[in-house]
C-alpha cells in the first residue's frame, strides 16, 4: 500500500507523487499477455485483414518513427541514473506520446484513413476504443460533462486518495486510473470551455453555462482515453509544471519504466492492426530492414508471428 499525507506536502512535490501512482497503476494494469490474447480474439482483426493500402512508403515511415522514438525511452532508461535521469524524466513523457502517435498514424495511414492534427487522431483512438475495436484492456474511457463525469471498461470504486495506491488490489488500480482520466478530462473541458469563449448577451465573459452548453463543450471534447493521459502530461512535462518533474519526489526510474510498458503495450496494439492489412511479412520486411537492437520490439514481433 502506497499512502502519503497530502497535507504535508508542497504543490510540486504532490504532483510528482500524484504523477508517480498514476502511472504505476497504468503499469500494473497493462498486461502484455492479455492484450495478446484479447487480440487473438478480436473479431475487429479479421475486418482488416480485408483491407489493402498502397500506401507503403508512408505506413514504413510512421512505423519506424514509432519504433526509434520509442528506443529513445530505453536508451535514457539505460544510460543515464541519478539527478541526470531525473533532469531528463521530462522529456520521456513527449517521447512516449509521439511514438505511440507515430505507431497509430501508420495504422490510419494502412487503413487509408489517415488524420493531420494530434486532436483528430486522439479523437479516432477514443473512438475505436467506444466502438470495441481495441482491446478492452485499452479501452476503458470517460465521458460526460466537468460534474457529471461517467467512466466506461472500468469502474471506480472510490479508493483512497490521488496518491493512494495498492498495487495487489484490482480495485484500488482500477480508481487511480479513473481519477487520472476525471483530471485529464476536466483540463481538456476547462480548455474547451476558454476557447468557445461563451458571453452573456451584454458581452461579458459567462461564469455559468447553461445545460445546452455544457453538452456542446463535452461534445466538442469527445470521450477522453488512454492516448489523451499522455498527452496531456506531454503538455504538463513541456509547459505548465516544469517543477513538478523535478521535483525529489519524482520516482524517474519508475516514471520510465511505466512508460516503456504502457508505450510498448500501445504500439504493440497498431502493430498487429498494421500486419493485418499489410501482412506481417511486409511488417517483418521493415523490422529487418531498420535494425534497432531493441528487445521489446523483438518480442512484440515474435508475438504478432504467432497471431498470424
Amino acid at each position: 500500500m502506497i499512502d502519503l499525507k497530502a497535507s504535508s506536502l508542497e504543490e510540486p512535490d504532490f504532483a510528482a507523487l500524484t504523477t508517480n501512482r498514476q502511472f504505476l497503476a497504468l503499469r500494473v494494469k497493462l498486461d502484455q499477455k492479455s492484450l495478446l490474447d484479447e487480440l487473438k480474439n478480436l473479431s475487429h482483426l479479421n475486418r482488416l485483414r480485408s483491407k489493402r493500402s498502397s500506401h507503403k512508403q508512408e505506413v514504413r515511415k510512421w512505423m519506424v518513427n514509432g519504433w526509434s522514438t520509442e528506443k529513445m525511452i530505453k536508451v535514457n532508461k539505460e544510460n543515464l541514473d541519478g539527478d541526470a535521469l531525473l533532469q531528463a524524466v521530462h522529456w520521456v513523457f513527449p517521447q512516449a506520446y509521439y511514438s505511440i502517435y507515430a505507431c497509430l498514424q501508420a495504422y490510419l495511414k494502412a487503413k487509408g484513413a489517415p488524420h493531420e492534427t494530434h486532436a483528430s487522431v486522439r479523437k479516432e483512438f477514443a473512438k475505436f476504443a467506444e466502438q470495441g475495436k481495441y482491446p478492452d484492456l485499452i479501452s476503458f474511457l470517460a465521458k460526460g460533462e466537468r460534474y457529471s463525469i461517467v467512466f466506461e471498461n472500468i469502474k471506480d470504486y472510490g479508493k483512497g486518495s490521488s496518491i493512494s495506491l495498492d498495487i495487489d488490489d484490482e480495485e484500488s488500480v482500477e480508481s487511480m486510473i479513473c481519477s487520472f482520466l476525471r483530471a485529464t478530462r476536466k483540463y481538456f473541458l476547462d480548455e474547451m470551455r476558454e476557447k468557445r469563449n461563451f458571453t452573456t448577451k451584454s458581452g461579458n465573459k459567462k461564469e455559468r453555462l447553461s445545460e445546452e452548453e455544457r453538452k456542446d463543450v463535452s461534445s466538442s471534447v469527445g470521450p477522453t482515453s488512454l492516448i489523451d493521459l499522455i498527452y496531456r502530461k506531454r503538455i504538463k512535462s513541456n509547459y505548465d509544471e516544469i517543477e513538478t518533474f523535478h521535483s525529489d519526489d519524482i520516482d524517474a526510474m519508475g516514471i520510465h519504466k511505466s512508460l516503456r510498458k504502457i508505450t510498448s503495450c500501445l504500439n504493440f496494439v497498431h502493430e498487429v492492426y498494421v500486419a493485418s492489412i499489410m501482412g506481417y511479412n511486409w511488417l517483418h520486411g521493415v523490422y529487418t530492414s531498420h535494425p534497432l537492437e531493441y528487445g521489446r520490439l523483438d518480442k512484440r514481433m515474435d508475438f504478432i508471428e504467432d497471431i498470424f
